[in-house]
């Protein structure tokens, strides 16, 4: 276990508030403080609704690892089992929290914190491989932002 060290400053309400997080490299409990100290409003996680032989499900942001586009349907993958949105991609990249999901290619938005590993590979692009052993290509016009958002 690493210990860091915390300094709380109380500052004139004329100043600026302010955050800032020294790391050498990011540890998987940085987004998740992050996250716990949003002065942003918290967004809702409203379950979504999926649907799976004509039966209709309320699934939770947190259960999706990622939603791909398959014969022009958006598919939710969960640990173990596929649903199919009646939303579009982009209204779904629109609902789901920006902290945790990202588009990685024109057809395929991940869960982040789903994330096991991940790999270069060939014409600049990476492939994750998810915690239910489920592999995603990060295209490459999505790499910086990718790299960006995890901070390496």
């Amino acid at each position: 276990m690493i210990t860091l060290k915390v300094v709380l400053e109380h500052v004139q309400s004329s100043q600026e508030e302010q955050i800032i997080v020294k790391y050498h490299q990011v540890r998987p409990g940085f987004l998740k403080l992050l996250d716990s100290i949003s002065v942003e409003p918290p967004q809702q996680n409203n379950p979504l609704t999926a649907y799976r032989g004509g039966d209709i499900y309320p699934i939770n942001p947190e259960d999706v690892f990622h939603i791909k586009m398959i014969d022009k349907k958006p598919i939710l993958h969960c640990a173990n089992e596929k649903y199919e949105s009646a939303q579009r991609l982009c209204e779904l990249e629109e609902t789901l929290p920006s902290h945790d999901f990202m588009r990685v290619s024109k057809s395929t938005i991940l869960n982040l914190r789903k994330i096991k590993s991940y790999t270069p590979m060939s014409h600049e692009k990476l492939e994750a491989v998810l915690q239910n052993g489920e592999k995603v290509i990060i295209a490459r016009w999505f790499v910086k932002d990718f790299k960006k958002k995890l901070g390496i």
